[in-house]
């Protein structure tokens, strides 16, 4: 007698651990599946973006206009989570922090305006950067560029695309 209840309660804690481990099994598969799809919606969304920067032919001093130019098929917009980072000729890094109000401070960016591939300025989906359109980033560097020193600004989306253009000073 006494075996078979041994027996019925050494049963039972195995049919209950073996459903708990499919249970569990099937619950994390879930997961992975859920990670999977949002990886390659990311991914998808990365490949479809692309952008330019081209900093301007002369520079003497001041706030840096740079052109960026969303030549993906990704709409672009979230500025607040873009990062702009220069490197000095020297070697010293400066990481810019965006401000949405025209003009930035000191180690500040932000966008001056967006326009068509015409050169007119945005009329329909204001602060978004379409395929085809280019921003002006309006740059505030403290301290600026000597006369004749260089400098690589990197531009990069909120998906993690980047594009980097170099600068000199007249």
């Amino acid at each position: 007698m006494e075996t078979i209840l041994v027996s019925l309660v050494s049963l039972a804690l195995i049919i209950v651990a073996s459903v708990t481990m499919a249970i569990s099994t099937m619950q994390s598969s879930s997961k992975i599946a859920d990670s999977w799809k949002n990886m390659e919606t990311q991914s998808a969304n990365i490949n479809r973006t692309d952008i330019a920067a081209t900093a301007p032919a002369h520079y003497a001093g001041g706030a840096i206009d740079l052109t960026v130019k969303n030549d993906g098929q990704t709409n672009l917009s979230d500025f607040p989570k873009w990062d702009v980072i220069v490197q000095y000729q020297s070697g010293n890094v400066t990481y810019l922090t965006f401000n949405p109000v025209y003009p930035p401070a000191n180690n500040q960016w932000t966008v001056k305006g967006i326009y068509s591939s015409a050169g007119t300025p945005e009329i329909f989906d204001y602060n978004v950067l379409n395929p085809s359109e280019q921003a002006t980033l309006t740059i505030g560097l403290n301290p600026e560029l000597s006369s004749g020193q260089a400098c690589r600004i990197t531009i990069s989306t909120s998906n993690g695309v980047k594009s980097q253009t170099d600068l000199i000073r007249d």
